[in-house]
């Protein structure tokens, strides 16, 4: 592993005590920098959690949309089709049953 997968090996426990926290069984991921998706997604994977990729707000609220269930959400603010505030509000007019 080279690049940004460097990092995992020298600090698992900082990924692995954040995860501890949040006891989510299933992650949504956005962000529209692959390296940082693909980062997230690689600890996400190590750790044994199910996870989704999305590179825009406009895919990330079609993967809400599409019936699948994400206990948790990792978003950027700025993005180009829909900001993470954008997608915020429409999640909270959709899911209204959701904790905020």
């Amino acid at each position: 592993m080279g690049g940004y997968f460097r990092y995992l090996r020298k600090r698992p426990k900082i990924a692995e005590s954040i995860l501890a926290q949040l006891c989510p069984t299933a992650f949504l991921s956005l962000t529209t920098k692959e390296a940082i998706r693909e980062i997230v997604c690689a600890i996400l994977a190590a750790h044994g959690y199910t996870w989704k990729q999305a590179s825009s707000g406009m895919e990330a609220l079609a993967l809400l949309n599409s019936g699948e269930v994400f206990e948790l959400m990792l978003s950027d603010l700025m993005m180009a089709d829909l900001d993470g505030i954008g997608l915020l509000e429409r999640t909270k007019e959709s899911f209204r049953t959701c904790r905020w």
